[in-house]
């Protein structure tokens, strides 16, 4: 009787598998097969992805032109550059792409006006091309960790929706609002968490909104104009010791006992501020 249950059980759940398979979507099943010597898939908006590792640079382009391609994964392939058939008209439909893991030195100065997402994480890379005079990149999401990029200046030259850089040697360069300028202009506040520096060769690497010099220049420079934090104090500090004057007599002892005790509180925690704030000046 047990083992007649147990059937009837696996059976169920067979034939709930089997209908939920049916009325699955065909968008959300994932299909993988091999043409031009690597995997095919379709993404979650319906284009087509290919894979293509491990071949080295005897890539099929004639044959992976065919498809159309809206995504393309040729990390782990040898390369020393990015092929340059990914430039013309024979991929024009291709916005993402993935040349992570390989040798590659240097590339092209169109390189940010031609995709969407462009993964180049774990090359040599050194240097990155600035953005052409007039022109308006369509790249999103760019992914430039583990190369050998030192200058912040290099990272920022590529705008970006969302830049990904740790794990390159950059330097703190801070001390200059031009650079301040960049960082913001291309980053933004939400961004700049993200990128790593390091003050010189012995210090360890640390946010660049955690250095004191990079801190200050972006507040200075992006802030909205206000009082400072130790200024207002003080001077709320001295309005209530002109209303405590003005009410002397018509204030019960202790409250103006608590009202003495709160305006010294006030002045000494904005004096504090105030010297605190001037001697990292």
């Amino acid at each position: 009787m047990a083992k007649i249950c147990r059937l009837t059980m696996d059976s169920i759940c067979l034939q709930l598998l089997i209908g939920i398979s049916l009325v699955m979507p065909l968008k959300s099943r994932s299909f993988v097969w091999k043409d031009c010597g690597c995997y095919k898939s379709l993404n979650s908006n319906g284009g087509l992805h290919a894979q293509c590792l491990g071949i080295g640079e005897n890539l099929d382009w004639d044959c992976l032109e065919l498809h159309e391609l809206n995504s393309l994964d040729i990390s782990h392939n040898n390369l020393t550059e990015i092929p340059a058939v990914l430039f013309s008209s024979r991929f024009s439909n291709l916005t993402d792409l993935n040349v992570s893991y390989n040798n590659i030195t240097k590339i092209p100065d169109t390189v940010t006006l031609r995709f969407d997402r462009l993964n180049i994480a774990h090359n040599q890379i050194s240097e990155l091309p600035a953005m052409p005079n007039n022109t308006t990149t369509t790249l999103k999401d760019f992914n430039v960790t583990y190369n050998n990029l030192t200058s912040l200046r290099s990272l920022l030259s590529e705008i970006a929706d969302h830049i990904e850089s740790e794990g390159n040697p950059l330097k703190c360069e801070c001390n200059n609002n031009t650079l301040i300028n960049l960082i913001y202009a291309r980053l933004g506040n939400g961004q700049l968490k993200g990128v790593m520096c390091t003050e010189n060769c012995t210090s360890k690497f640390q946010s660049i909104t955690n250095v004191p010099t990079c801190q200050r220049q972006i507040n200075e420079e992006y802030n909205e104009p206000n009082i400072p934090w130790d200024i207002t104090i003080l001077v709320s500090a001295v309005l209530l010791l002109f209303y405590i004057t003005l009410s002397y007599n018509a204030i019960e002892g202790e409250k103006l006992c608590c009202l003495m005790i709160v305006d010294w509180l006030l002045f000494l925690v904005g004096f504090g501020f105030y010297v605190t704030n001037r001697m990292y000046l």
